[in-house]
């Protein structure tokens, strides 16, 4: 009989628990409790249809502008190529007694007065002012001579190539009377007269030695002067056979 009661109480509880999960309370409509229909409400929903409306719609391709022709800008190739300036390296004087002036006129104030081989440093090159007659045409430089600057004709300065700084360029007089030629043979047109003892800068010499009848077996030695840069030949210069050989080959 216990087992019974126990077996509908049981029974009694499940079915409890059953309706309790089941049984929802249902949630009925009612139209009171709707919000209101207000503008705010109204304008939103406008402008989020407006904004659709304006994704959705096309944009028309902006009209060409045609602009007015550029002027033509010049390649790098095109442009006028400037002259460089020359790399003066162990420059020089090349004639004996030139004189430093304060301007660029052979009349100025007279500052020094420069041995031939004394060495300079150029500033400025190329600069108007007379020509002195009979030598070469290369305007006025500026230069400093230690570290007194002046104006000297720009023939009387020279530079010689060379990977070691020069203290002072070797120079010699001329035995006689000479030609300084434009290559090294007398077949070369002479370009001036040098009378004897000339001092002369020598800025280097030909590779092998020639045997000319009545002047000896020598080499062609190229010197510089204010009034020219040529050839002479070796037994026309009073140079030792030891300071020949230590002359730069051209």
């Amino acid at each position: 009989m216990k087992k019974v009661l126990f077996i509908i109480v049981v029974l009694v509880l499940v079915v409890i628990v059953a309706i309790l999960m089941f049984d929802k309370p249902t949630v009925r409509y009612n139209p009171s409790e709707e919000p209101p229909v207000t503008t705010e409400n109204v304008k939103a929903e406008d402008t989020s249809e407006e904004i659709k409306k304006v994704e959705t719609k096309k944009v028309e391709p902006l009209p060409k502008v045609i602009l007015p022709p550029q002027p033509t800008v010049p390649k790098i190739s095109e442009t006028k190529k400037t002259k460089k300036a020359p790399v003066f390296i162990n420059t020089f004087i090349n004639s004996d007694k030139v004189r430093l002036r304060k301007a660029p006129k052979l009349d100025a104030e007279i500052l020094n007065t420069l041995e031939i081989g004394s060495p300079v440093k150029v500033l400025q090159y190329n600069i108007s002012g007379p020509k002195v007659e009979g030598y070469k045409n290369k305007g006025w430089c500026k230069i400093e001579y230690l570290v007194q600057p002046g104006y000297v004709y720009g023939a009387f300065v020279s530079s010689m190539p060379s990977d070691k700084l020069l203290i002072k360029p070797p120079f010699v007089p001329v035995k006689k009377d000479v030609f300084v030629r434009k290559g090294a043979s007398f077949s070369y047109t002479p370009i001036v007269r040098l009378p004897e003892k000339t001092k002369v800068v020598i800025l280097g010499r030909t590779r092998d030695r020639v045997l000319l009848s009545n002047y000896g077996f020598d080499y062609w030695f190229k010197i510089d002067h204010g009034k020219a840069e040529g050839w002479v030949f070796g037994s026309f210069l009073e140079i030792s056979s030891s300071g020949k050989t230590g002359i730069k080959i051209l």
